[in-house]
């Protein structure tokens, strides 16, 4: 148990214009702890989605990056990479 720095980052392509909107909640859904998001034009736009938060988790708890956007979204391919390596990060830090 402890305080935690949640730190994430992704290139997001929705399959439509929309608004790209990712929460950092616990697996199950229960609690949300952040939101973050981008407005993009069109379809196949990338937008790039950051946020970060300080919460207090309990040993074993699960998080998860949620798509709230209403619409599919994909994340980009990184650059220069093998196929199933996408431009995302998730960094996790106790803070003591």
């Amino acid at each position: 148990a402890g305080n935690y720095l949640i730190i994430w980052s992704l290139l997001a392509q929705p399959q439509t214009g929309t608004d790209v909107v990712v929460t950092l909640e616990t697996a199950a859904g229960d609690a949300q702890y952040a939101q973050s998001g981008d407005t993009v034009a069109a379809a196949g736009d990338t937008a790039l989605i950051v946020g970060s938060t300080v919460v207090q988790l309990q040993a074993g708890a699960q998080l998860v990056l949620r798509n709230h956007s209403g619409a599919a979204i994909s994340l980009a391919a990184a650059q220069g990479a093998s196929a199933n390596s996408f431009s995302a990060s998730f960094t996790i830090a106790r803070v003591l």
